[in-house]
């Protein structure tokens, strides 16, 4: 068995835009003075945050893509099922820490939208198992 781990790119504008979120919600609770319980309000979604987009991985073994965010999503793809690799500005939900983000068409029409962080070394092993696969030619030049 060949295992090969690719982790999500992170945007620094999902990090500062989080960041913003849980510093204006957590304002009045530090505001009203200290207190356990607030600061483990404050603590408790910053760590699963933290541990959702650490935990963000796509995984090649044999020849499957393993989509997983550690808790909610674990997608197996098998790679000769793969039509259609496209860069894509979509903001759906994704298992994807990042807002430069890769559109996946397998079978028919499903799709998963990733974002990996060595985007061509990770479409090159792709297309090493499924040479089929058609890729957005704007992927092939950027890292």
């Amino acid at each position: 068995m060949h295992k090969t781990i690719y982790r999500s790119s992170i945007s620094p504008a999902i990090v500062l835009f989080l960041i913003a979120v849980f510093v204006f919600s957590g304002k009045p609770i530090v505001q009203e003075g200290f207190s356990w319980s607030a600061i483990i309000f404050l603590l408790l979604p910053i760590a699963f945050v933290v541990y959702v987009f650490a935990s963000i991985k796509y995984t090649i073994v044999d020849d499957h893509l393993e989509v997983s965010d550690g808790i909610l999503i674990r997608t197996a793809i098998p790679i000769q099922n793969i039509k259609r690799i496209k860069k894509t500005r979509s903001l759906l939900s994704a298992p994807a820490a990042s807002l430069d983000r890769i559109e996946i068409t397998y079978n028919d029409n499903d799709y998963v939208i990733i974002s990996p962080k060595h985007r061509i070394q990770f479409l090159q092993h792709l297309t090493s198992i499924n040479p089929n696969i058609d890729i957005d030619s704007r992927l092939k030049t950027k890292g």
